[in-house]
């Protein structure tokens, strides 16, 4: 069989990580696979198949053959939806992953321009109507979904699931140096997301004041980074805040974590979790409901989001029990959040279309 995958970009990001962990399972399975992009950017991914720069004047010589075509991301959505109308004799079947929430109340976190927001909103419902699947991430992508495509009728929930390879040291010696410092006289709360306000991570900041024994250390570069730093100066907390910025090795750091913490307002399915939880590091996240939908209470502790003393209780409460939600989200992990049994999930789909 054989599968092109569109994508915006070849970025070191959740679409393009999950889109290359589908390839590695099918071409193990003796699937031809290829990576159409739009945009060249700064360390790009690798992928384990051909990739091409999309051409709009050769759309039909590049997306021509293929027995499935895969998007992901609004743009790769709206240029297959163009292609199955102009091209509408093609034998390809269409396949959309959707990433996150499509409604403005929920893209309008992602984007500084509200205009912006709103006409994804509108259009992002309209170019998902001529797939033949769409997937999504949680049983609440896909409710919030049959709302907005009242007449679509496939829409399939897949966990992403990743192949985490476990590190346990820290090759930078400057940062090895600067987290020891914190992890001698802290707990430490660890993150690892691009900072900004969605994520609330102001919201660990504000906690430290009420947790005397604990350090934050952030692992991304982002908009609000400075804004935390000023917010930790604020609260004279700032000795117990390590902010090291982006890091290609992100998934590196996870084991110097004694508390692994993702405060958002919204989220798609976090890669940061299937990670957290591969080290079975003891989690804490906010109380969404996307994150409600993919994960228990059994697994993590949930707070109310925006309320520090339920983030403050939630730390004092998984400490003395740290050991064992280890072994639960561990186990979670083993069970549901793999690259391949997310890529057998995928196969099925493909197979059935």
């Amino acid at each position: 069989m054989k599968i092109a995958f569109v994508i915006s970009s070849l970025g070191n990001y959740a679409p393009g990580l999950i889109m290359s962990d589908i390839c590695k399972y099918l071409i193990q399975s003796d699937y031809e696979c290829k990576v159409f992009y739009f945009d060249s950017i700064e360390n790009e991914l690798e992928f384990p198949c051909p990739v091409e720069k999309i051409n709009i004047y050769k759309m039909r010589q590049q997306m021509a053959g293929w027995d499935i075509i895969h998007s992901h991301t609004f743009r790769a959505d709206a240029y297959t939806f163009f292609y199955k109308i102009l091209y509408f004799r093609t034998a390809s079947k269409f396949v959309s992953t959707l990433h996150n929430p499509i409604s403005y109340t929920k893209l309008k976190y992602s984007f500084a321009s509200k205009f912006k927001a709103f006409w994804y909103s509108l259009f992002w419902p309209i170019v998902l109507l001529n797939k033949d699947v769409v997937t999504v991430l949680s049983s609440y992508l896909r409710d919030m979904l049959r709302k907005q495509l009242y007449r679509f009728r496939r829409i399939e929930v897949i966990y992403n699931g990743r192949d985490v390879k476990l590190a346990h040291r820290i090759a930078d010696e400057s940062d090895a140096l600067e987290i020891n410092r914190l992890k001698n006289r802290y707990k430490l709360i660890g993150s690892v997301a691009r900072i900004t306000k969605v994520k609330g991570l102001d919201q660990i900041i504000r906690a430290l004041p009420k947790l005397p024994d604990y350090a934050f250390l952030a692992v991304g570069d982002g908009p609000e980074l400075d804004n935390l730093k000023q917010l930790a100066a604020d609260l004279k907390v700032a000795d117990r805040c390590c902010f090291l910025g982006y890091r290609a090795n992100a998934t590196d750091y996870y084991y110097v974590f004694n508390i692994f913490s993702m405060c958002s307002y919204s989220e798609g399915f976090p890669l940061a979790l299937i990670e957290a939880s591969a080290y079975g590091i003891p989690t804490i996240l906010s109380d969404i409901p996307i994150l409600k939908s993919v994960i228990s209470e059994n697994e993590v502790c949930f707070y109310k989001v925006g309320d520090i003393d339920s983030y403050v209780d939630s730390v004092q409460k998984i400490t003395p029990m740290a050991d064992e939600y280890s072994r639960r989200i561990k186990l979670y992990y083993e069970e549901k959040l793999t690259a391949n049994r997310m890529g057998g999930r995928y196969k099925s789909i493909y197979e059935s279309l």
